[in-house]
């Protein structure tokens, strides 16, 4: 689902004008942070101990939670319930 959902929701959003540029930013974006996390991680862990790495990415969790419950959506609130 993960790998239909990288690829149909910019399509979506965006249309199909210049798809494929914004689908290489979006892919080149996400690769970079995929790659430097680790090392991010090991440095953090490396300066400041393992107690504070994982506060720092206990943040960023919530963070991105707080993002997706940001994010509009049409059905969200609509549901109606079964008798």
């Amino acid at each position: 689902i993960n790998t239909i959902a990288n690829g149909t929701l910019p399509l979506a959003l965006f249309g199909a004008k210049g798809y494929g540029e914004r689908l290489g930013w979006i892919n080149s974006i996400r690769m970079a942070f995929n790659a430097s996390a680790p090392f991010v991680f090991a440095l953090i862990t490396q300066s400041f101990g393992g107690w504070y790495s994982f506060g720092v990415m206990l943040l960023f969790i919530v963070l991105a939670l707080a993002a997706f419950f940001f994010i509009p959506s049409q059905h969200r609130g609509t549901a109606k319930a079964v008798a």
